[in-house]
């Protein structure tokens, strides 16, 4: 009625109103497209585009379906890639020492005006140190929560130390978290006997730096004597 107030004929009524109907219809028609061209891709090129929890739930799908392949799904797995969360907490530590205040006249560098200008980048480094640590443990994956150990004891070891011991919290925060996911994986891991004795070479050398993990010393004689 509109169309014919403004003037038009009932021709193209008829041919406005068959118009808007073939919209209408052809509405899903892209969808329709684009599922069928992603089903012609290669299965390689559709997983680079999941993200991690859909990649989780479609091997869950799979192996439900196909419980024989996971014997061989683990066989193929290769080792957590650590160097990402390495790299996190190296360039967590040098935001601490970036965030280093001009030496005042008399300033030890270690004092609390120094410290209270770079405790909240302290504060994130020990979050993400014990974060990366009970993910990795999480997922009970221990030859990498013993590598990750290691090297986060490392990186924390090489935090400032400052004159007030109560500012020294964090960094035995961090030490005392890893002793406790080493010992975890102690008791959970089933490995070789050389990998254990290479494991406590590291253990030896970490309490050198902070005596916290030396029960781990005693574990890890325990599970070698069991293994002779």
């Amino acid at each position: 009625m509109l169309l014919l107030l403004y003037g038009l004929s009932i021709a193209a009524v008829i041919v406005w109103s068959q118009y808007c109907n073939h919209m209408f219809q052809s509405f899903d028609q892209p969808k329709a497209f684009r599922l069928q061209r992603q089903q012609e891709l290669p299965v390689i090129l559709q997983l680079s585009s999941l993200t991690h929890s859909q990649l989780i739930d479609t091997l869950e799908e799979l192996l439900d379906k196909h419980p024989e392949l996971e014997q061989e799904l683990q066989s193929r797995l290769p080792n957590p890639d650590l160097h990402p969360l390495q790299e996190r907490l190296s360039q967590l530590r040098h935001n601490i020492l970036r965030s280093f205040p001009p030496t005042r006249f008399g300033s030890s560098r270690r004092d609390s005006y120094c410290y209270r200008r770079v405790s909240t980048h302290i504060i994130a480094f020990k979050k993400e140190c014990l974060d990366q640590g009970r993910s990795l443990a999480s997922c009970r994956s221990w030859h990498a929560v013993f590598e990750y150990v290691f090297t986060a004891w490392a990186q924390t070891a090489r935090l400032p130390l400052w004159e007030n011991s109560a500012h020294n919290r964090c960094r035995l925060s961090c030490f005392k978290g890893l002793s406790v996911l080493c010992m975890q994986a102690l008791k959970e891991s089933r490995l070789e006997k050389e990998q254990y004795r290479e494991i406590r070479k590291q253990i030896l050398w970490s309490s050198y730096v902070c005596n916290e993990i030396e029960p781990c010393i005693k574990k890890v004689d325990s599970i070698l004597d069991s293994l002779q």
